[in-house]
């Protein structure tokens, strides 16, 4: 939770005999959401795997609307860069099972996602609850990106 970089978790109990063939991506409305594109991009051309995005949708077509631009933005990032993806747009994928339940559609061997923000200062250097909870019980190898904080305001 202290790390200044990337860091990958794979539980004892998870299968890692295979190549890194697909990742999985999951945006949501939060300004942090499209971070974790630049390292999955890096994966991808390592390993010449595919990207699947996965945006959270919602009910609120305001949130709906930011959800598509970061989505948008995914797609021509990884366009530019000659990377496999594909694009999913979900009302489901609204619990920690869901988002298990996404990768586990498109066979993803790796779920990248952002380590939470925490507002408290005293929380600063903690793993959010819903990322630690994604470690914690995860099928698959996650991997956890911090957020450049650089993004808000000082």
């Amino acid at each position: 939770s202290r790390a200044n970089c990337p860091v990958l978790t794979i539980r004892k109990d998870v299968d890692i005999h295979r190549d890194l063939t697909d990742i999985s991506l999951v945006f949501d409305d939060t300004r942090e959401t499209l971070q974790k594109l630049k390292t999955a991009a890096i994966f991808a051309k390592a390993f010449q795997a595919k990207v699947h995005l996965t945006g959270l949708y919602t009910k609120s077509p305001s949130i709906n609307n930011v959800i598509s631009g970061y989505l948008a933005n995914a797609e021509d990032y990884l366009m530019e860069r000659n990377i496999r993806f594909d694009t999913n747009r979900s009302e489901n994928v609204r619990t920690i099972d869901g988002l298990f339940e996404q990768a586990k559609l498109v066979n993803a061997n790796m779920i990248i996602i952002m380590r939470e923000v925490e507002l408290a200062t005293e929380n600063m250097f903690k793993l959010g609850h819903v990322s630690e909870r994604i470690v914690n019980r995860s099928p698959i190898p996650v991997l956890v990106v911090p957020v450049d904080k650089s993004i808000y305001a000082v």
